[in-house]
């Protein structure tokens, strides 16, 4: 998810203390229906390139240095490892990831714990932070088109609220597990009269090889 400041990442928001689990839905028991791209980083390869737009302008290109899928880890499994980098000169960062029913895993290499990451279905996670929390209602995944190719996406609230649980800003996005990352998005803060004032939005324009 991007900050406004940056593309997302599937380890943007950091979690601290006690996670709080509320569902929208009754989360499904069994994964969603097979779908082009459902596989989590199903669709990354080493070499592989991301090229986004923010309003309209091109963005530092990111590139998937190393991807493994069906790794074990912590007592899970099908997981999947990946290192990328978000622009040609960033230092690569190496993600952890796993599927728990309709929550998305990062591993924690400081506490050598699983963590939540973002819901992947109709569910909301809160993720308690200083200053206040940061909110996440997912919604029922639908198929969406890049290029030539399908993805399964999650439409995604994030909310940051303050320390009284009021909302201040957040982000609308489309988060692709086959990507392990979002397809696109919008910023917002809210104003002095409670509305969403749009800040900013984001795309992905393609993967290659597509």
């Amino acid at each position: 998810m991007p900050d406004g400041r940056r593309l997302p990442t599937a380890a943007t928001i950091a979690i601290v203390g006690v996670l709080v689990l509320t569902s929208c839905a009754a989360p499904s028991s069994s994964p969603a229906p097979a779908v082009p791209g459902t596989e989590l980083a199903a669709a990354l390869a080493p070499g592989a390139t991301l090229r986004y737009v923010r309003d309209g302008a091109p963005q530092p290109v990111w590139t998937v240095d190393s991807v493994a899928r069906g790794v074990a880890h912590g007592g899970r499994t099908g997981c999947a490892r990946i290192r990328r980098r978000t622009a040609p000169a960033a230092p690569s960062e190496s993600l952890l990831l796993c599927v728990a029913g309709d929550t998305l895993l990062a591993w924690d290499a400081r506490t050598g714990a699983w963590r939540a990451s973002r819901p992947l279905g109709a569910l909301t996670l809160v993720m308690p932070r200083s200053g206040g929390a940061v909110r996440m209602d997912g919604g029922a995944p639908v198929i969406e088109q890049v290029g030539r190719r399908s993805y399964r996406v999650v439409p995604t609230v994030v909310t940051t609220l303050d320390s009284a649980g009021r909302p201040v800003r957040r982000l609308r996005e489309r988060y692709a597990p086959a990507l392990a990352t979002a397809t696109g998005g919008v910023f917002e803060v809210r104003d002095s009269t409670g509305e969403w004032r749009r800040e900013a939005g984001f795309e992905l324009a393609g993967v290659e090889p597509d």
